[in-house]
């Protein structure tokens, strides 16, 4: 990634060893700060919609708010958002907009390779017509406004209801056996390995607690769905051994929390539920 610094002001380019602005001479880092600052904001609103609607009253109107708040952050900040375009990618996919979903979804990873949430929306968009993700309030992120010190990236962490999968009407064999099945597979199967080392990768980091149960969670939810599904056996064990296997490191280092085991020892289960008795 470039070191270079975007002008908040007029969005010229500058050398990371400028002060002020080669184009319109104003100061870089207070402008920057400033810039970061109001960026947060917008995107704290479009949480704070979200939250506070009742369970089931995210209709269009309120999504499309929230987008527009979380664009304005995007546009806002003098750094790179990836939490940002992971959060518009949902609400894209959300409205319906595939592509514009997509879009925000290859940002949100391009900027920041571990983005569990993006990485969600593409193995949702594999499937087409079908969405197997719901947003609910709480689902997906929350603000934590007292760490504006802080790399946007750093600023989101999960908050925890359950898994984001929702029950999906058709099986996946059914969905895959309406098109072309080997080619929608296979970037299925694709999809959700890069999403397994995502998870690996985040679980070795300072994750925070909430964090991890949203991610361990949807993991279970996601392998769940693809329980009766005998084409999908091998990934789904995959993914439950990711949950069973990946001990939070750091989480763990505070103490033996409950919670965690409890989502651990659920993978552990569901593996031995399907293994060949010897």
């Amino acid at each position: 990634m470039s070191n270079d610094l975007k002008c908040p002001n007029c969005t010229t380019i500058n050398p990371a060893t400028n002060s002020v602005c080669k184009q319109c001479g104003i100061n870089l880092k207070s402008a920057i700060e400033t810039a970061m600052v109001v960026a947060q904001e917008h995107f704290a609103n479009a949480i704070a919609m979200l939250r506070s609607a009742d369970e089931g009253k995210i209709d269009d109107a309120l999504k499309l708010n929230a987008a527009s708040e979380v664009a304005l952050a995007i546009k806002k900040s003098s750094a790179p958002f990836p939490s940002a375009h992971a959060l518009l990618a949902t609400l894209w996919n959300e409205l319906g907009n595939d592509d514009r979903a997509e879009l925000h979804a290859d940002i949100a990873l391009k900027e920041n390779p571990y983005e569990f949430r993006a990485q969600l929306i593409k193995i949702d968009l594999t499937l087409k017509g079908v969405k197997i993700i719901n947003l609910r309030p709480g689902d997906f992120v929350y603000f934590d406004r007292e760490n504006y010190g802080k790399d946007a990236v750093d600023q989101v962490f999960g908050k925890v209801v359950g898994s984001a999968f929702g029950t999906v009407s058709k099986s996946i064999g059914t969905i895959f056996a309406a098109g072309s099945a080997v080619a929608s597979q296979n970037k299925f199967v694709n999809e959700v390995e890069k999403l397994i080392s995502i998870y690996k990768i985040n679980c070795a980091k300072e994750t925070d607690r909430d964090e991890y149960l949203m991610m361990a969670e949807t993991m279970l939810g996601l392998a769940d769905m693809l329980f009766k599904e005998p084409s999908m056996r091998s990934i789904r064990n995959k993914v439950w051994m990711a949950v069973a296997e990946t001990v939070p490191v750091k989480l763990y280092q505070a103490g033996n929390d409950k919670e965690i085991q409890n989502v651990r020892r659920r993978a552990e289960g569901r593996l031995a539920l399907v293994a060949v008795p010897k």
